[in-house]
């Protein structure tokens, strides 16, 4: 059943350290109603010191639907006996797409809440179906291995508090089974439906149409994007390693530097850079590096000075 599993695999993973203050974020939807239940059944198990959940209204769906969803988890409260906070977040007009404006408010209330409530966990409802879709997103958008290693169960989060997604190894239907048995009710997003949303046209567009030429590609997207986190870590770390190695006071040796294998001198570049994570940059610098006739290049906002064997970043 379910619920084995959950205990297993939280244990297995260490996600919740004993004595651990959580704070959940719970929309009311199944997905996160599911968790807040689990945690609540097996709070005594993981030795869990106290629980709270916050609820977000972003204010940008109707009135109604947020009464219900309010009343999903009022009554989650008084079956948990979990702590509920409700709060209202105002999201920007201007800049980026009203989903991923929802997705930085809603984080950044999230960080706000678990420094001033001193809570050690803070756990998202994210199911290995969000992971699948974030994987596929990220393959259209563009990324990178790091990108493909998808929605990490433990992370840390600002400090030292750490960001776990538990249900990240479960199916939403397993969810949805496990709600249904213990007759639990739960709220649902009209939003959810609207495909003019990136995530919405993945889901209910591409996920359908790759699981009817496999059934089990959820799952195969899931082992797939944990293979490529521990091969993303292990990169990262040798990485920073040579790093440590080719470069000393901003100054990049390339005779050192020229030892790596392209894969760790690309990842080099970039902590040279400062984490910009720009792929077409990096290639720019690297062909610069590469070519012994150059001495000088602006781009991207970075100046690159060469002299011999050593180049210095001048400014950004």
């Amino acid at each position: 059943m379910l619920e084995k599993r959950f205990a297993e695999t939280v244990k297995k993973n260490r996600l919740v350290p004993p004595g651990s203050k959580i704070l959940i974020a719970a929309s009311g939807g199944p997905d996160s109603s599911a968790l807040v239940l689990l945690i609540g059944k097996y709070r005594a198990l993981f030795k869990i010191k106290s629980a709270e959940f916050v609820y977000f209204d972003h204010g940008i769906r109707p009135r109604r639907e947020i009464a219900r969803d309010v009343a999903v988890v009022k009554k989650l409260s008084a079956v948990t006996g979990f702590s509920l906070s409700v709060v209202k977040l105002k999201i920007p007009s201007r800049g980026a797409s009203v989903e991923n404006k929802a997705r930085e408010a809603r984080y950044g209330a999230l960080e706000k809440i678990a420094r001033s409530g001193r809570f050690d966990v803070v756990m998202t409802a994210h199911t290995a179906d969000d992971n699948a879709e974030t994987l596929l997103m990220r393959m259209v958008r563009g990324t990178g291995l790091k990108g493909l290693g998808g929605i990490a169960p433990l992370r840390p989060f600002v400090d030292g508090i750490t960001l776990v997604r538990p249900l990240v190894f479960f199916r939403k239907k397993e969810l949805l089974d496990f709600l249904r048995r213990r007759g639990a009710a739960y709220s649902s997003d009209s939003t959810n439906r609207d495909e003019r949303f990136f995530r919405n046209a993945v889901r209910r567009r591409i996920m359908p149409g790759l699981e009817s030429l496999n059934p089990a590609v959820v799952g195969h997207l899931s082992n797939l994007s944990r293979s490529l986190a521990c091969d993303s870590d292990f990169m990262e770390a040798a990485a920073a390693r040579a790093y440590g190695r080719a470069v000393s006071d901003g100054v990049l040796d390339l005779k050192k530097f020229f030892r790596y294998n392209v894969s760790v001198r690309n990842r080099i570049i970039n902590m040279w850079l400062g984490d910009l994570n720009d792929f077409a940059l990096t290639r720019t610098v690297e062909r610069f590096l590469s070519d012994s006739s150059a001495k000088k290049i602006a781009a991207g906002g970075v100046t690159l000075k060469k002299h011999l064997n050593l180049v210095k970043f001048i400014s950004t």
